[in-house]
């Protein structure tokens, strides 16, 4: 079992520069490896796995190596998000051979889904330096930072993305916490909220053309507005401010847009409205505010800051290439989104309104409608944002603080079961169809991708300090392992008298002396009332 933390990399220029450069914290690799391998993501045809965010992936390495390997995240006894892996050397190329034996990966796989279900998802091929560092007085292996170009495989041209996943393999080696906060210091490395096939699968969807296929519309663009304190973010060089575009929809193209010019994509990131670019495009706006002030050093070549007074000036002597910039900050500029920064007097570029100044008919929707609406589900993370907020207020009494703790857990639940569920729904089932704010269901998902990770990883962080707080009253959370017999004892009588009969139905037959069977929360159950036919008696 293994310990591992995955960083998304923006391009094939910082994979080569990391993996080259000193490593964190001191650390020396004793061995660089290369290597090239297969990897074939294996689901249920309802995609069990991903819903578990858990995958199952038959490895064709060099030669005769084959590999089956088990990957999903979990908790460690702190409470904390970890990523764990198992993986098995295999002698066959029969996958359903592979299936159906008795590997460790296999044996934990039966443990939620039947493994003869499984079929090829997605295939990725790998390009792989390894840096190994050996810690203790043996010098075994302690530690992998795995630097990979990662090519998705299609009917098209395949896609490429980048990641380096550091991998602790020894208790001896330094915790991957420490390592990570010295790659976020070190080089603006943020750790990725996704796993690998879900960012595959990210990447084939933003891609242009599946983009354009999946929309149903007409071609779309993003810009960015990335702003601080009167200033936004703009290509540097001799051709005037250009804000950052990208072809594209949605939040996740805004955020990779962000993770261009900033190096990360921590920051929030909110939809300020839509208008028809000069090129008959409908343009995008997302807005990120309060982006740090000092660009990352590989950047700061390519993109800089400009006063936002010094981009409108040009509006006069708009060029096309302009056109979309001026049209982005406009529709930022209506929405609301610079008004604490600076609220410039009339400022209108031409290309947006008629001689008049007012919005053009196919500006409407920026300047009325979704634009002004919020949307339903992304309130409801914020709203238990808010709930979390009081939580993480020490000036609060304490178990008033874990009982706000136990209200977002409990919200989030029923979000996923409710709100989360039903956008899945009308994804399956209409897929063009909006909100009031104007967000199709995949985008609506994809926006509550990026914040509930967040938010869960806040929740855990202040439920171990409170816990941590409560042992100094004496109240300690303590594991089943850790209850003598008597204790145990206890508690179940404790559960079956006092609990499990308030979490079971007491009687609802009509036949006397049968018992209601146990229906378990969240599963399927039917009942029936059926008729006696010689007495006419109807029994449950």
């Amino acid at each position: 079992m293994l310990d591992e933390l995955t960083f998304e990399l923006h391009s094939g220029d910082q994979l080569q520069q990391l993996s080259t450069a000193p490593l964190p914290l001191g650390l020396r690799s004793a061995a660089t490896l290369r290597s090239r391998h297969r990897d074939v993501y294996y689901d249920t045809p309802d995609d069990t796995l991903r819903e578990r965010a858990a995958s199952c992936v038959f490895r064709y390495g060099p030669g005769e190596e084959r590999a089956i390997s088990l990957a999903m995240r979990d908790l460690d006894r702190a409470g904390r998000p970890v990523a764990r892996s198992w993986e098995a050397r295999v002698a066959a190329d029969d996958v359903r051979a592979v299936l159906a034996g008795a590997t460790e990966p296999i044996r934990r796989l039966r443990a939620f889904v039947d493994p003869r279900l499984l079929e090829p998802r997605l295939q990725v091929e790998v390009e792989r330096c390894t840096r190994v560092v050996r810690t203790g007085w043996i010098r075994r292996a302690g530690l992998e930072f795995r630097y990979d170009t990662l090519r998705v495989r299609t009917s098209g041209a395949p896609q490429t993305f980048h990641e380096l996943t550091v991998r602790r393999l020894r208790p001896e080696a330094p915790p991957l916490e420490r390592i990570a906060r010295a790659l976020a210091a070190e080089h603006g490395l943020s750790v990725s909220t996704t796993d690998r096939r879900e960012r595959a699968q990210l990447v084939l969807k933003w891609s242009a053309g599946e983009a354009a296929a999946a929309e149903g519309e007409a071609d779309r663009i993003v810009a960015l507005v990335a702003s601080r304190r009167g200033r936004v973010v703009c290509a540097g060089g001799g051709d005037g401010p250009r804000l950052p575009l990208e072809p594209g929809s949605g939040e996740g193209v805004a955020r990779l847009l962000l993770r261009r010019v900033a190096g990360a994509a921590a920051e929030e990131v909110a939809l300020a409205g839509r208008v028809t670019a000069p090129g008959a495009a409908v343009l995008e706006v997302w807005i990120a505010a309060d982006v740090p002030a000092t660009l990352p050093e590989d950047r700061a070549q390519a993109w800089e800051w400009v006063p936002l007074d010094g981009v409108l000036a040009r509006a006069g002597e708009a060029t096309e290439r302009d056109g979309d910039t001026l049209a982005a900050l406009a529709v930022a500029l209506r929405a609301g989104a610079l008004d604490a920064q600076r609220r410039p007097r009339a400022v209108r570029p031409a290309s947006t309104h008629d001689s008049d100044g007012a919005p053009r008919a196919d500006d409407a929707e920026t300047a009325r409608g979704p634009s002004d609406l919020l949307n339903a589900e992304l309130s409801i993370l914020e709203f238990n944002t808010r709930v979390l907020a009081l939580a993480e207020d020490p000036s609060i009494p304490l178990l008033e603080r874990l009982r706000f703790v136990a209200i977002v857990g409990g919200n989030l639940d029923e979000f996923f079961a409710v709100r989360v569920a039903g956008l899945r729904r009308e994804l399956a089932e209409r897929p063009h169809a909006r909100s009031a704010d104007g967000l199709p269901p995949r985008e609506q998902l994809e926006a509550i991708g990026w914040r509930v990770p967040a938010l869960v990883a806040r929740q855990h962080q202040v439920l171990r300090e409170c816990l941590a707080a409560l042992e100094a009253h004496g109240i300690r959370l303590r594991r089943w392992a850790e209850l003598d017999d008597a204790e145990r004892g206890w508690l179940r009588d404790q559960y079956r008298d006092e609990i499990l009969a308030a979490l079971t139905p007491l009687a609802i037959t009509l036949s006397p002396g049968h018992p209601i069977p146990r229906i378990s929360h969240l599963t399927l159950a039917l009942a029936l009332v059926v008729r006696d036919a010689t007495s006419g008696r109807a029994h449950f």
